[in-house]
């Protein structure tokens, strides 16, 4: 069996104490342009990408080719990060991936995490042009 995505989120912050463990503030799915933005004037989005990648019960802890695209709601792929790392003797790596990404029109974008190339995740953020109404309802549960 492969390696796989224990765990994968777009958040705020992260933070990593001293013994390695870490804390995700403020895990994201959408954000607020506040503005109109265009492919010649794109939003410009610093967020943390948080990967936990576990390798399976069966085989020895070994580098893990790691890649992040992202699809933008008209296809268009983009490679925003390719690194090979080594797993840790707890028998993983947690990655902390510090994004500056362009979104250049409003949309679902997906965040594609692929393990020695094989797709292993998706993590979705919807763009929103303009800021939030005051005092909409919070999204309803899908479950």
């Amino acid at each position: 069996m492969p390696p796989y995505v224990q765990a994968a989120l777009i958040c705020d912050k992260v933070l990593i104490e001293g013994d390695g463990t870490f804390s995700i503030i403020r895990a994201i799915d959408r954000v607020f342009a506040g503005a109109e933005f265009t492919e010649k004037d794109p939003l410009l989005f610093t967020c943390h990408l948080m990967i936990c990648v576990r390798p399976s019960a069966s085989e020895a802890p070994a580098p893990v080719q790691v890649r992040i695209e992202i699809i933008s709601p008209s296809g268009k792929r983009q490679m925003i990060g390719d690194k090979t790392v080594a797993m840790a003797s707890f028998g993983g790596a947690n990655l902390n991936n510090v994004l500056v990404v362009q979104f250049g029109t409003p949309g679902v974008y997906r965040f594609v995490i692929s393990l020695n190339g094989q797709e292993a995740s998706r993590v979705s953020l919807d763009v929103v042009a303009g800021a939030p109404a005051v005092g909409a309802p919070a999204p309803a549960d899908a479950g």
